[in-house]
């Protein structure tokens, strides 16, 4: 059980700068006491270390108290209170009287060598009594004697007691606790002192724009835990610059993509017309092919730029999905249903794989059916003719994973990350036969995202592309 909370404070004390510290405090301040009294005990013997005192209180409350109780005496004896004074007034060391009130000397010790005073003045010496120094004891007493009102005064002159105290010594024992207990606590500190030192450094290093710089993680308490945070902060700042640069990258392919796609069927248009316009084509015929040519490229550049429109509008913040309860299964079945006779120009043949159950999910239908017709499109496109594309629907804990996969032979590992960009194509795809934007999949994965899903690609040895849809509903 011990062990248990010797290893519990432990853990806290390496985590924690409050408990480590606090802790180092108070043992620096026991180990202090400890060598304080240590060294307390060593000095108190030396002579020169003392310092001598004479002690008159204890003689002088004995006297007092001796006064008293031969006053109590007077007071309790019965018979002859006079013949009782006589007899033990001189059992007093010092000067004792006792005066009437009038201040003349009724009694007083015999062995004194002041039987000369006759007479005391009362008012005079209860002036005296407050002069009195350290070694000087004087009283006045009032006393009754037989209705008689008497003074008892005494003086004496006070030997003391000799004692020696030891205020240096303690005072020498708490300097030097006090220093070592100043010392404990830099040296325990001194490390974490410079941690910090070093910590601000490196963040004036790192604010003059050196992001690669990275602080050195010592201990497991919070400033260790700080520096950690800066490392990750440089690490997120350098990605996030990475990722701009990357974003400035792709802003530049976009505009030379767009200007490519553009470019190609402007110039074909640009061409035709220029020979129907100067009449340089041969017959009625050969006319007829320029303009239905030049109508095809210029439905496709509106094709293009109606879906850079609904791109950049599945970009806004503030899309809002028509979410309604739709049977996947039957979804699917539909779009391949609509998109067989196209795919039988090619010869293409389309399985479809439906799963068990039944799969309803919360969705927007218009959008989520063209997620659908744009991956089949791009799927009966890139196809070669005679092959298969086959279309998988299975449920999952949170709602659906739907695969589309099919051969393409213009595609390459490396392009598995680009394709979900605008306008991304490949090179081979871009100089090849088959038409198209580069927008389609970008839509795809933009509608997927604001339903919370997710689509991704796999390459397969065989030259077989699956897209992988994770749908959330």
């Amino acid at each position: 059980m011990f062990k248990l909370w010797i290893i519990k404070i432990s853990n806290k004390t390496k985590k924690s700068i409050n408990a480590k510290y606090s802790l180092w405090i108070i043992v620096s301040l026991i180990i202090s006491v400890v060598v304080g009294l240590t060294v307390v005990q060593v000095v108190k013997p030396v002579h020169f270390l003392k310092v001598h005192h004479v002690d008159y209180d204890k003689e002088r409350y004995e006297t007092e108290e001796k006064a008293l109780d031969f006053i109590n005496r007077v007071y309790s004896e019965k018979n002859n209170k006079e013949e009782y004074i006589k007899n033990n007034i001189t059992t007093f060391k010092g000067n004792i009287y006792i005066v009437d009130k009038d201040g003349h000397v009724q009694y007083k010790n015999e062995n004194d060598g002041y039987q000369a005073v006759e007479s005391i003045n009362i008012n005079a010496f209860k002036k005296k009594i407050e002069k009195s120094s350290e070694d000087e004891f004087k009283i006045s007493y009032p006393l009754t004697i037989n209705n008689n009102v008497y003074y008892l005064i005494m003086i004496k002159n006070l030997n003391g007691v000799s004692t020696y105290s030891h205020e240096i010594s303690y005072a020498i024992a708490a300097i030097i606790a006090l220093i070592l207990f100043v010392f404990l606590v830099y040296f325990g500190l001194r490390k974490k002192v410079k941690y910090i030192e070093y910590i601000s450094s490196s963040i004036k290093e790192i604010s003059k724009g050196n992001l690669k710089y990275e602080l050195e993680i010592k201990g497991e308490d919070e400033l260790a835990c700080v520096a950690n945070e800066i490392n990750s902060m440089e690490k997120s700042l350098l990605n996030m610059i990475e990722k701009e640069r990357q974003n400035d990258k792709m802003q530049q392919e976009l505009i030379t993509n767009i200007s490519h796609d553009l470019k190609t069927p402007l110039t074909i248009i640009l061409g035709y017309l220029d020979i129907i316009r100067t009449k340089k084509y041969k017959t009625e015929e050969e006319e007829n092919q320029y303009i239905q040519t030049s109508y095809e490229k210029t439905m496709l550049i509106q094709k293009m730029i109606s879906k850079l429109f609904e791109l950049v509008k599945l970009g806004d913040k503030e899309t809002v999905l028509n979410r309604s309860d739709v049977n996947i299964n039957k979804l699917l079945r539909q779009v391949i249903t609509d998109h067989s006779p196209i795919a039988d120009l090619k010869n293409i043949n389309i399985e479809y794989k439906n799963s068990k159950n039944v799969i309803i999910l919360n969705v927007d239908l218009d959008k989520i059916c063209r997620v659908f017709n744009n991956l089949m499109n791009n799927a009966i496109k890139y196809s070669e003719k005679n092959e298969n594309i086959i279309v998988s629907l299975e449920e999952d804990a949170a709602g659906a994973v739907i695969c589309l996969k099919n051969k393409c032979k213009n595609i390459k590992e490396e392009d598995l990350d680009m394709l979900f960009n605008r306008f991304y194509r490949g090179d081979k795809a871009r100089n090849s036969s088959v038409e198209g934007s580069g927008i389609g999949l970008s839509i795809v994965k933009r509608i997927l995202e604001l339903h919370n899903s997710s689509i991704w690609a796999e390459l397969h040895d065989d030259d077989e592309i699956s897209f992988i849809i994770r749908l959330r509903g």
